[in-house]
């Protein structure tokens, strides 16, 4: 290890040297490359938390959570050390700790108390602390508008809150800033959609194309134009935009709005109807299996009655429409409030 670091010394390295002292019970040693780590301005978020996990190898764990602690009232605390260190105390129910924190850490080290409000805000989103999370946002707002990135990751995070007019509200400036990307302009989709405004919805995911290169475009906002192309019968864009997702690795609730653009597109490659019909329906009931209500694209039971009238136009016949009857009623597809 020493040997190595004579011609490198970077994170990897640390990490390793983490690891090392720890089999050698060497508490001191551990400690100092863990300190060394946190303060590392090239570690990355993976990193840091393998090595403060490694001291559970042995009966340690609140020591690393102490050199966490520590680092963060040092000059030199970097946005990762505050990352690791919230999700550390979250993970094992002492986001209190953090709560109580933040604004200190704000005042002191304006980069690291950001870092650490939009983790800790996002972690408590994802375990439907919704009121909370929102509080959080909104007691911090004035930092989080300083950067264009914390300001797009407060917006998803209002969003993954289900706060989407707060959301909406929240990134309404996003044509005075100068650097955004793509993804952050989803939930001004989603909020769109949910109003049942899809034409404002296309427009978002169409501009944020002009924010980043076609091929980095995320795969919903692909899915979402083809499938909304099928529904203004542009067949040709819906099944280009179907090719581009073809066999790619998708999460759950991507993949159900593919299959759902699979379904549409179905319905005009096929001069058998009645199989066509069929073979849509299947689609359907496959899609709304693919991930849990609580993951649904958001929108889509707003748009469903839509797909459920175009797969019925495009197929005709009885069945088709007593299909579309029944789906009134009983739809396949129905979001979590």
């Amino acid at each position: 290890l020493e040997s190595m670091r004579q011609s490198s010394d970077g994170p990897l390295l640390t990490l390793r040297a983490v690891q090392l002292y720890t089999r050698l019970n060497d508490l001191g040693a551990a400690k100092d490359a863990l300190r060394k780590l946190a303060c590392d301005e090239n570690v990355a978020r993976m990193t840091l938390r393998e090595a403060a996990e490694t001291f559970e190898e042995r009966p340690w764990a609140g020591e690393a959570d102490a050199v966490l602690n520590d680092v963060l009232l040092q000059p030199e605390a970097t946005p990762v050390a505050a990352a690791v260190w919230v999700e550390r105390n979250v993970t094992t129910g002492q986001g209190w700790k953090v709560g109580d924190r933040l604004k200190e850490l704000v005042e002191k080290n304006p980069d690291v108390g950001r870092e650490a409000v939009l983790v800790y805000a996002w972690a408590l989103a994802v375990s439907s602390e919704r009121e909370r999370a929102t509080a959080t946002i909104q007691r911090f707002a004035d930092i989080l508008r300083k950067d264009d990135v914390a300001w797009g990751r407060a917006g998803m995070t209002l969003s993954e809150a289900k706060r989407h007019a707060l959301a909406q509200a929240w990134l309404s400036d996003w044509k005075e800033r100068e650097e955004v990307e793509g993804w952050m302009l989803r939930p001004l989709a989603d909020a769109h959609r949910l109003n049942g405004e899809f034409d404002k919805a296309d427009a978002i995911l169409i501009e944020s194309r002009r924010l980043e290169d076609e091929d980095e475009q995320p795969d919903d906002f692909i899915a979402w134009l083809g499938i909304r192309a099928s529904l203004n019968d542009q067949y040709d864009d819906a099944k280009l935009a179907l090719a581009r997702l073809t066999n790619r690795e998708v999460n759950s609730t991507t993949l159900m709005l593919v299959a759902v653009l699979r379904a549409l597109v179905t319905t005009r490659v096929n001069s058998d109807k009645a199989k066509t019909f069929d073979d849509a329906k299947k689609l359907l009931a496959e899609a709304a299996k693919l991930c849990p209500k609580g993951d649904y694209p958001v929108g889509i039971g707003k748009l469903y009655p839509s797909i459920v009238k175009k797969i019925v136009a495009n197929t005709g016949g009885l069945k088709a429409k007593l299909w579309g009857w029944i789906q009134k009623f009983q739809p396949l597809i129905v979001e979590a409030g």
